[in-house]
């Protein structure tokens, strides 16, 4: 872990996880791994800002995690409003007539997208997504941004996931020492 994140404490945890949606590099897993062997679960509130329980730190971990994908769904969100406003100046190219293979594609990548505009699929996505890392997080922030998945669910449905999958990868290393 680097010392900064050592040195900022919390918030050193919520700016690496931010970085870490970001920057595949940035290990998240590896992070939370780290504080359950070297944190106790529980601390004191007033050593709670300078050592950090790993339940604490997993926390800010996730939130910054989420804080980035949240970022990357409101630009892709916004950012594909943009782009369709700027596309209707341009010229409409001519279209050939898809392919066999070009169309099973198409129909599968719509009866998968199809998936997150049901309020209860859409949500399991977003959650087993987070929790487990399949399909990948970044493809599903795209993917949710462009249905109509409200941010707010995505951001809750993701923390949840996310605060399993670190919390589980703390709590194992930590019972195991």
């Amino acid at each position: 872990m680097p010392d900064w994140v050592l040195h900022w404490g919390l918030l050193g945890l919520v700016v690496y996880g931010v970085i870490s949606a970001y920057v595949p590099v940035f290990n998240a897993e590896g992070v939370a791994i780290v504080l359950g062997l070297t944190t106790p679960a529980w601390v004191g509130l007033e050593r709670a800002f300078t050592t950090p329980s790993w339940v604490m730190g997993v926390a800010a971990l996730t939130t910054g995690i989420v804080a980035g994908k949240g970022s990357q769904f409101v630009a892709v969100r916004h950012g594909a409003r943009w782009a369709s406003g700027w596309r209707k100046d341009r010229p409409q190219r001519q279209r050939r007539e898809p392919g066999r293979v070009r169309a099973w594609a198409t129909r599968w990548t719509e009866r998968s997208l199809a998936v997150l505009d049901h309020p209860a699929r859409g949500s399991g996505v977003i959650l087993i997504s987070s929790a487990v890392g399949f399909p990948p997080a970044a493809v599903v922030a795209v993917a949710a941004a462009t249905r109509r998945v409200p941010l707010a669910g995505f951001l809750g449905w993701s923390w949840l996931g996310y605060a399993i999958r670190l919390g589980a990868s703390a709590a194992l290393v930590a019972m195991a020492r």
